[in-house]
C-alpha cells in the first residue's frame, strides 16, 4: 500500500477461505464476523510524491539529497537505493546547492526564504539559518556555489538582483552584497576572469551582463555594489535565450535558450548599457551546437570542469567535453510524456550522473557500465558546523 506523505509498505493479511460446499450466494449472505489482526507495517520505502526540482551529491559520500514540489528535502543511500531522511517544509523548495564538503545543504522556497541545513548527520538534517532577501514573497529560485567554496549567488527569475554570501559556515554564511542587473534574471552563472569570479545573467531585455563579484562584506549592503568595483558590461543575446554556462577551464560563454541551439561565445562582453545599439541584432556566436530538440531543463558541471551536462525536457542527458565541445554521450532517462528530465547532477564518486524528473523518478547512470561503490561510504565526523545553533 502506499500512502499519501509517500511510504510504500506491506501488510500481511490472513485471507478468508472459501467454502466450496456452500452456494456462492449463500456465501456472501451469511453473517460475518469481524475480526482484527494486529500484522505489524513492513516499510518497503519512502518517495517523492511530485516532481523532483534538485539534486545534488554529497561529496565524500555515497549520498544525495534531492528537493520536491512535495514540500520535502530528502537525503537518500545510493548502494541501498534508500531514503535516510526526509525534511517536511512549510514553503515549497525550489532551488538547491551544496557546500564543497557535502556537509551543508543550502535550500531556496517559493516565498523567499534561504535556508541552511547542517546535513552531517544525515539520517537528522538541522536547520542552521534561515534568512529573507525580498520583502516580497517571490521565488528564490535561482542559487549556485562556487567551486572554490567561497561564494553563494542567489536570485530569483521575478527580480532584477542577485544576492552574494560566503560559502564559509565560520563567517555565519553572511551576505556580502548585491549586484544590480538590468533587466529580470532568466538564469545565472559563475565566470571566472584574471582569477576572479564573476557572475554573468541572462536578462529578459535579451541581454548578457557579467559583472564582478564582491569577495568582503560590501560597506553599504543597502545599495548595489558600484559600478566602479563591478566593472559590468552586455553583450546582445538572440530572443529567446535564457540560460548561461561557462567553463572555468576555457572561460568560453555558453548560452541556450527557446531555438535549441547550444551557442558558444569566445570573447568577453564589452559594452556598456549606454553603448548598446538596440537597433541592430545580437552578433553572430562563434559556434552553435545542436542541443535539446524542446528546451534544456537544466545544466550541471563536474568539479574540474571536465565534463559539461544539460538535461531536457526530451528526457534526453547529453554530456559533453567543454574543450571542443564534443558530444560524449548521450542517454535518454526520462520520457517526453512525463515531462522530461528537471535535475541534473554530475558525480565525484563514480563516472557518471544523478538525474530526476518530472514524473518525480531518480536515475543514477554511469557514463560506461562503470559500477556504483557497493560499500556505503558515510561522511567523515566534522564540526565544521557545530558551531552554528539550530
Amino acid at each position: 500500500m502506499g500512502t499519501q506523505n509517500g511510504v510504500l509498505g506491506k501488510v500481511a493479511i490472513v485471507a478468508e477461505k472459501v467454502d466450496e460446499e456452500v452456494d456462492e450466494d449463500n456465501q456472501y449472505a451469511k453473517e460475518k464476523t469481524k475480526i482484527v489482526y494486529d500484522a505489524p507495517l513492513t516499510l518497503l520505502g519512502r518517495f517523492h510524491t511530485a516532481p523532483i526540482t534538485g539534486i545534488r551529491e554529497l561529496a565524500n559520500s555515497t549520498q544525495f539529497i534531492t528537493i520536491s514540489e512535495d514540500n520535502t528535502i530528502a537525503i537518500w543511500e545510493t548502494t541501498t537505493q534508500q531514503q535516510l531522511s526526509m525534511t517536511v517544509l512549510e514553503d515549497r523548495p525550489v532551488s538547491l546547492s551544496v557546500n564543497q564538503s557535502g556537509m551543508a545543504a543550502f535550500v531556496g522556497t517559493e516565498g523567499g526564504a534561504f535556508l541552511v541545513y547542517d546535513v552531517s548527520n544525515r539520517f537528522k538534517p538541522r536547520l542552521v539559518k534561515q534568512t529573507r532577501f525580498f520583502e516580497e514573497y517571490i521565488p528564490l529560485d535561482l542559487m549556485i556555489t562556487s567551486l572554490n567554496g567561497e561564494l553563494i549567488l542567489l536570485s530569483s527569475t521575478a527580480t532584477d538582483k542577485v544576492f552574494v554570501c560566503s560559502q564559509k559556515a565560520d563567517r555565519n554564511y553572511t551576505i556580502f552584497g548585491f549586484i544590480q542587473m538590468a533587466g529580470i534574471i532568466h538564469s545565472i552563472s559563475f565566470l571566472l576572469k584574471d582569477n576572479a569570479l564573476w557572475v554573468g545573467g541572462i536578462l529578459s531585455n535579451n541581454l548578457l551582463q557579467v559583472c564582478k563579484l564582491p569577495t568582503d562584506r560590501c560597506a553599504n549592503r543597502m545599495v548595489p555594489v558600484p559600478d566602479s568595483e563591478t566593472h559590468t558590461t552586455y553583450r546582445k543575446v538572440d530572443p529567446g535565450t535564457n540560460r548561461v554556462m561557462t567553463s572555468a577551464l576555457t572561460s568560453r560563454i555558453f548560452v541556450t535558450g527557446e531555438d535549441k541551439y547550444l551557442k558558444q561565445y569566445d570573447s568577453w562582453p564589452v559594452d556598456t548599457y549606454e553603448n548598446l545599439d538596440w537597433r541592430k541584432p545580437a552578433n553572430q556566436p562563434n559556434d552553435e551546437y545542436i542541443s535539446h530538440s524542446i528546451g534544456t531543463s537544466c545544466i550541471h558541471w563536474s568539479s574540474a570542469h571536465k565534463k559539461m551536462g544539460t538535461g531536457g525536457k526530451d528526457g534526453l542527458v547529453i554530456i559533453r567535453d567543454p574543450t571542443n565541445v564534443r558530444t560524449l554521450k548521450e542517454f535518454q532517462t526520462h520520457s517526453v510524456v512525463g515531462g522530461g528530465v528537471s535535475c541534473l547532477s554530475l558525480s565525484e564518486m563514480f563516472p557518471g550522473f544523478f538525474v530526476a524528473g518530472v514524473d518525480g523518478s531518480i536515475m543514477v547512470v554511469s557514463f560506461d557500465d562503470a559500477v556504483y561503490p557497493a560499500q556505503q561510504v558515510m561522511p567523515q565526523s566534522t564540526d565544521e558546523l557545530a558551531h552554528m545553533q539550530e
